[in-house]
């Protein structure tokens, strides 16, 4: 390598480390406005690359395997929106099947047949390997996809949001929680006798407006209190939810009818 080439990579780091520390990081708002482009994947196909020996494969099995009874309320997963069992949940992303492509053809909009302003998109009729549960979907996606996953998303989002606008301070079991989950986690699951799901689950209910009564009756837990984290991140997400409000007015209006 020449002197005048180690001189130009020497000035393009130097660029690259200015640009770094001058980089602007926007402020996450918590005012959630319509996007004008919202439509812009809905009116987009997208391509799934698939198997389908190991979708058949599984559809010969019995329900044993694909564990046709779907729990109801909270625990009911995402495709028991579109399919009374896993087996009709299978047949329908088969059906848009591309076998040039070798490919699932996937189309998205939002909630409420598209008519949602707010939120995030669906794959139309839950036609998309990506809504195929736990291990069914690691077996028909094995080699050909990677999944990530982020750790504690919700309350992680919720939280760092309200830290970057200057609420860290009022939503402190929230950030307790998400510095030392797994060791609430584990405090769940000792004094409840509930597992890791059911644990993880109080947490998301509460994020959301539920409660630990509800979630304790779910749950088969009887005749016990919630303990102080409990309550107060269960407060906290009242407070939260007021505060989401307070900021959209026109987004609030949109959802109160349902």
């Amino acid at each position: 390598m020449t002197t005048n080439s180690l001189k130009r990579q020497n000035e393009s780091g130097f660029a690259e480390n200015q640009r770094k520390k001058t980089k602007i990081i926007p402020t996450p708002p918590l005012v959630l406005n319509i996007d004008p482009d919202r439509d812009y994947f809905s009116n987009k196909t997208f391509y799934e690359p698939a198997d389908v020996t190991l979708f058949k494969n599984l559809l010969a099995c019995d329900s044993n395997v694909l564990k046709v009874d779907v729990p109801s309320g909270w625990a009911a997963p995402q495709w028991a929106m579109w399919a009374k069992t896993r087996r009709a949940h299978l047949n329908s992303i088969l059906k848009n099947f591309d076998p040039m492509a070798a490919s699932i053809k996937v189309q998205y909009q939002f909630a409420d047949a598209g008519n949602a302003v707010y939120g995030r998109r669906y794959p139309k009729q839950g036609a998309s390997a990506g809504e195929i549960c736990g291990d069914l979907r690691s077996y028909v996606l094995f080699g050909l996809w990677t999944a990530f996953d982020i750790t504690n998303c919700h309350p992680e989002i919720a939280y760092q949001d309200l830290a970057a606008n200057g609420y860290a301070e009022q939503f402190i079991c929230l950030g307790d929680y998400c510095a030392n989950r797994k060791q609430a986690l584990k405090d769940i699951q000792e004094r409840y006798h509930v597992d890791r799901a059911q644990a993880k689950l109080l947490f998301i209910r509460l994020l959301y407006g539920g409660s630990f009564d509800a979630w304790a009756k779910d749950s088969e837990v009887y005749d016990q209190a919630p303990t102080p984290l409990i309550k107060g991140y269960q407060s906290e997400m009242d407070k939260l939810s007021k505060l989401i409000v307070s900021k959209n007015k026109q987004f609030a209006s949109r959802i109160k009818p349902n």
